[in-house]
């Protein structure tokens, strides 16, 4: 079969790949797949950052086509002997994982050089519920806050908010369905590009969500005394939002963090004290869902209130936590299999 006709049958297989493309550099590569993929503000600048810093100095004036596991490897190498973790090289990799794969897709590449470099594996994502704070250290972090601040905690460890979502909630978000607290979490705060360019907070869609989704979550009886007793002192935002900064502009997570941090080496001393060195806001919303699962909530009912994308998700991050059901399954079997 002739050259023409070879790539003719390619053509039509499918299995054609477009010498041109690959021959283009993974920076102009990069700088096209970014110009088209759907992500947030803040992941793009985000993952443009990383690049420039780990990926760009080695891979990125090679052709595409000639990326190969090894440069992976290499990276990888670099990345982890110089003080970075697995989780970090993958929070690096991942984007650039999504183009070659989106080069296969364009047919620019026959294969992702993923596919067969061996990488550094992630950690497993079970949450190790010892190592998160107690009730006390909970309530201590609060106190260590700002007062018009410390609202926010309870909503992260009540509710199980991620900190943007507890950023955004306004006091008309509570509810009372069938004699039952609820809050309806609509939003979150994150930095978006304005039109001069820069990063700058806004009100957008909740993560795994589309505009306007939402989720309900219970509200227990601390974390609405602790709303009431905030919108008493403090009062809300135009809008209804409880938190909100001196100016009553949006309260930012990294702004938030700053007062948690500031709050959090205040928790204790010893054992305790060297515990705390290792959380973030995020640890509130873990101690939520291990509160929720080890007192034999449902999975599934947790995994709607966290607002995962799926309750895998939840599943491989706390599924262990869930009451075992070995002797109840017994029981059940046993009488279900009688002759």
């Amino acid at each position: 079969m002739d050259f023409k006709a070879t790539v003719e049958h390619r053509v039509r297989d499918g299995s054609y790949i477009d010498p041109d493309k690959g021959a283009v550099t993974v920076n102009a590569y990069w700088a096209e797949f970014c110009g088209r993929r759907q992500v947030k503000d803040t992941t793009a600048y985000r993952d443009e950052k990383s690049y420039i810093r780990h990926l760009k100095p080695s891979i990125g004036h090679k052709p595409l086509g000639n990326v190969v596991a090894a440069d992976l490897e290499r990276i990888a190498h670099t990345m982890t002997t110089g003080g970075l973790t697995a989780a970090t090289f993958w929070a690096v990799a991942n984007s650039l994982k999504a183009m070659f794969r989106q080069a296969v897709k364009d047919k620019a590449i026959a294969h992702s050089p993923f596919a067969s470099a061996v990488l550094p594996k992630l950690p497993p994502k079970m949450v190790d519920e010892t190592e998160l704070p107690t009730f006390p250290d909970i309530d201590r972090i609060a106190r260590g806050m700002k007062p018009q601040n410390a609202v926010g905690i309870w909503l992260m460890a009540g509710c199980g908010l991620r900190i943007g979502e507890a950023m955004g909630v306004r006091e008309g978000d509570f509810r009372l369905v069938g004699g039952t607290r609820v809050l309806r979490v609509r939003r979150q705060v994150q930095k978006v590009r304005s039109t001069d360019g820069k990063l700058r907070p806004a009100l957008v869609a909740l993560k795994h969500r589309q505009e306007g989704e939402w989720r309900d979550v219970p509200v227990p009886g601390i974390v609405w005394d602790h709303v009431q007793w905030h919108v008493r002192r403090f009062g809300t935002a135009e809008d209804g939002r409880l938190l909100r900064t001196s100016t009553g502009d949006l309260m930012t997570p990294d702004w938030y963090r700053e007062d948690w941090y500031k709050a959090v080496p205040r928790v204790g001393t010893g054992p305790t004290l060297a515990s705390t060195a290792r959380w973030s806001p995020h640890a509130l919303r873990r101690y939520f869902a291990t509160t929720c699962l080890l007192n034999g909530l449902p999975l599934l009912s947790v995994s709607r209130w966290l607002g995962h994308g799926s309750i895998t998700e939840t599943a491989d991050t706390y599924g262990h936590l869930t009451p075992d059901a070995v002797d109840t399954a017994v029981s059940v079997l046993d009488l279900a299999m009688v002759a």
